[in-house]
């Protein structure tokens, strides 16, 4: 049998200049000797070799292709397969590949076509912005995009974001959204800082070559605040179906230090531009979601109203006194081993439940302040809870 390639080989190979030749010359050799060898003579040999010919062939045309055009080439293993690349190495972790719908056709003649044809694909200078993918639950919802220089990304750019020790790469972005909520009687919410509403501001993915960047965008779809009431809350229910969302994006961000002694002086590298797109169709996968009503409290009135679980994320709805402040408190969570929950995406109180052992958790709450003081003491926080409960799933 012939030799079975790697992601990287695969990418190493496709981004080639068509100068090594040699390279080229080589996997069409080990082509044809994967014909030599199913080849045996026996019956059916000659329709078998007809087959592998026609692999050689189109073998063949790809490696030409692709060795002409490396950015074409390095973009053709993204398409349909960006949730598969980065899904475990962001903070965010999860199997969406295995449910995403597919927001960006994949091309027969390359992925030229694509972007011509996709309304989900936008340029803006020389920087060509595509959401391929998208998953939703009741909690959240993640798209994934490609970003494509098409002169490469800038040094300074790459080097300020590659700053970092973690399986991902941060980059900065300013976005504005509209999430329709008609469909569940919701009505519309602007997410959109000039409005005091928090839209999305970070992509999590890697760098695939010079060219190209993959990733990962997460929308929280709860703690909304309504358009039309201020400080309304919108809480999904989990009979909800679809939504909508247009979304604008406008300048990307690397951030890298700029003082090897002063970890907080930090340098910022700007892609400026602007992508803009319309209305994207989610479907949201409520088949996996929990909510447990739980409207405990202690004396002082501290308490939890409901949980509510996904696949993917564990959130704790607060009840506290009318005289104070959700910001007063904090909510910290177990698994059923009594190993503590870690918060997604850097969202406080929103807790990874994704390949952890969460059948039954361990709800503390604590001062805003004692959590502060004491949030890398795990046993010290359940020493200073006002509330804790167990919740089975």
């Amino acid at each position: 049998m012939g030799k079975q390639y790697s992601e990287q080989e695969l990418t190493d190979i496709l981004g080639r200049d068509m100068a090594q030749s040699d390279v080229i010359n080589q996997k069409i050799q080990e082509a044809y000797d994967m014909i030599k060898k199913q080849n045996t003579g026996k019956s059916g040999g000659f329709k078998k070799a007809g087959v592998m010919l026609t692999v050689a062939a189109a073998l063949v045309l790809a490696f030409g292709i692709c060795a002409a055009n490396p950015v074409l080439a390095a973009k053709i293993p993204l398409i349909g397969r960006i949730f598969q690349i980065e899904e475990k190495k962001v903070s965010y972790p999860g199997n969406y590949s295995e449910k995403a719908e597919h927001l960006s056709p994949i091309a027969e003649n390359g992925t030229e076509a694509v972007k011509e044809d996709n309304r989900y694909s936008q340029v803006s200078g020389d920087i060509t912005f595509t959401i391929s993918e998208c998953y939703a639950d009741n909690m959240a919802m993640y798209l994934a995009i490609s970003i494509e220089a098409k002169n490469g990304f800038p040094k300074e750019f790459v080097d300020a974001a590659k700053n970092t020790d973690l399986d991902y790469i941060s980059l900065g972005i300013d976005s504005a959204a509209v999430l329709d909520f008609s469909a569940a009687g919701l009505g519309k919410v602007v997410l959109d800082p000039a409005q005091g509403t928090e839209a999305p501001n970070t992509i999590e993915g890697n760098f695939t070559d010079a060219n190209t960047f993959a990733g990962i965008i997460r929308f929280p779809l709860t703690r909304f605040t309504r358009t039309d009431e201020e400080e309304s809350f919108i809480d999904l229910s989990p009979g909800q179906e679809k939504l909508s969302c247009k979304l604008e994006i406008s300048n990307i961000y690397a951030y890298g230090v700029t003082d090897l002694f002063d970890p907080n002086d930090y340098g910022l590298v700007e892609l400026p531009g602007k992508w803009s797109f319309p209305e994207i169709p989610i479907k949201v996968d409520n088949s996996e979601t929990i909510v447990k009503n739980i409207n405990q409290t202690n004396d002082d009135g501290v308490g939890i109203r409901a949980v509510r679980k996904t696949a993917y994320e564990i959130e704790a709805q607060l009840i506290i006194p009318e005289s104070e402040s959700i910001g007063d408190y904090v909510v910290f969570m177990a698994d059923a081993d009594g190993k503590r929950l870690e918060s997604r995406g850097g969202t406080m109180e929103i807790y990874n439940a994704y390949q952890r052992n969460v059948n039954k958790i361990t709800i503390g709450i604590c001062r805003e302040e004692d959590y502060m003081d004491n949030k890398g003491d795990f046993e010290k926080l359940w020493d200073l809870a006002v509330f804790q409960t167990e919740v089975t799933f």
